[in-house]
This record gives C-alpha cells, sequence and structure tokens, in this order.
C-alpha cells in the first residue's frame, strides 16, 4: 500500500484531448449555433496513428473514493476529422470540432479511499467511437501567427473504454471499504470507470500558434476562414 502523499505526480498537459478533436491548435470549443458556420478546415496530419501522447486524465471522486488515472503508453488512430469555424456572436468565432477514433492503451489507476491506497493497471482498448463538441472562441491573427483564445466550452470529453480495470477496482474498493468512514459507493466507481474524462482548456485560456507549427494548407484554410470573416 502506498500512502496518497507518495503518489506520481502528473504533469498536466491537453495535447492528447487536442488530437482527439482534431486539430491541436484549436481544440477550444463551446456552443454556437450551427447555422453560422461558413468553413470548414481539415489536416493531413491529424488522420492515422498517434502514440505516446503526453494525457491528462480528469480524477474520478466519489465520495471517500479517489482514483487517479495515468496512461504511460497509448496508440491512438484517427479516421476522420473535421473543425468547422463561423462568426459568432459578440463578435466571437464559433466553432465545431468532430473526430472518429479508435485505439488502446496501458491505463495506470491509482485508488484510495479515506487515506488507504493501491495500484493497478490494465491494458484497455478504446472501441470506435465519434465525438462531437461545438462552441465559441477567439482567433486573432498575428504577425507571426495565431492567438486562440476559449470563451465558452464544455468541462471536459469523454472517451468510451472497455477494460476489466473497472471489475478489479470495484473488488478493490469493497475490500477497502470497511476502512473508510461513512458509506463508500463501490458500484458508482465501476460506473465511472467506463469512460475517461479529459478536461479541455477552461474559458479565458489562451494558446499561440506559431506559422511554424502549421503546414502551408493549414496556415491557408485559417487566413481564408479571418480574412472572409473580417470582410
Amino acid at each position: 500500500m502506498r500512502r496518497p502523499g507518495q503518489r506520481r505526480r502528473r504533469r498536466p498537459s491537453r495535447k492528447l484531448a487536442c488530437c482527439l478533436l482534431g486539430l491541436a491548435a484549436t481544440a477550444v470549443v463551446a456552443e454556437i449555433d450551427s447555422q453560422l458556420y461558413t468553413h470548414t478546415l481539415v489536416s493531413d496530419r491529424v488522420n492515422g496513428e498517434h502514440r505516446d501522447l503526453e494525457s491528462d486524465f480528469a480524477p474520478v471522486e466519489i465520495g471517500p473514493v479517489t482514483v487517479l488515472l495515468t496512461s504511460p503508453t497509448h496508440t491512438l488512430e484517427i479516421l476522420e476529422h473535421q473543425l468547422s469555424l463561423g462568426p459568432g456572436k459578440d463578435g466571437t468565432d464559433g466553432a465545431s470540432l468532430r473526430a472518429k477514433y479508435r485505439g488502446h492503451a496501458r491505463l495506470v489507476a491509482e485508488l484510495d479511499i479515506a487515506g488507504v491506497g493501491s495500484e493497478i493497471e490494465d491494458q484497455i482498448e478504446l472501441p470506435l467511437q465519434e465525438t462531437e463538441i461545438s462552441g465559441r472562441i477567439e482567433i486573432d491573427r498575428l504577425e507571426d501567427g495565431y492567438r486562440v483564445t476559449t470563451v465558452e466550452n464544455p468541462s471536459h470529453v469523454e472517451i468510451q473504454i472497455d477494460s476489466d480495470l473497472a471489475g478489479q477496482l470495484g473488488m478493490l474498493c469493497r475490500g477497502f471499504a470497511v476502512l473508510a468512514m461513512g458509506n463508500v459507493d463501490c458500484d458508482a466507481v465501476d460506473q465511472a470507470m467506463s469512460v475517461l474524462r479529459v478536461p479541455l482548456p477552461e474559458p479565458g485560456e489562451e494558446f499561440f500558434i506559431a506559422d511554424g507549427d502549421l503546414t502551408a494548407a493549414e496556415r491557408q484554410q485559417i487566413d481564408r476562414y479571418v480574412r472572409d470573416r473580417d470582410d
């Protein structure tokens, strides 16, 4: 057993979320009227397999139970993606991002119940699934790139998983429950482990996308949208 203070520190990263959603530089979205979309952006570099991206998963917290998740190795195959942009309300940019993907990963789960902890890991599968979210951002053209600012966005994106991990955590949870103060809903822990929740950037966060980080075709698509929007 390991005490909570002995856990590995997790370095926050949104690279996995950005890749899942299609265009790493612009995975900051929120709700907008789909009729306003005027441009569709795609990138040849996004479709295909991506290995061992830095991952950042939201912890599972149910009563006295906390589960911290990391994925040391993983493969994500993006089959289709599409980013749609259009002028939104209050001078912001509406965005709708869709991606179809599948994959597999080694997932490490650190379980803590009222100060008693243990760690297990499992090979998980990400079945074929499609994610679509939409919202509002601000895109500003700078001399050497773009500034993207989140205006509104969902707090996270959910990724469906197939794994025996939920069952293993449920058994550990029930074994440790007698040591916890109060009731422990281990069934809720089982259910929560059917999805991974990847946090998205919070409203107000800014990202700089350098021209050099984009291909000529990607820059042309974004510049065309910004030019048409501002005309």
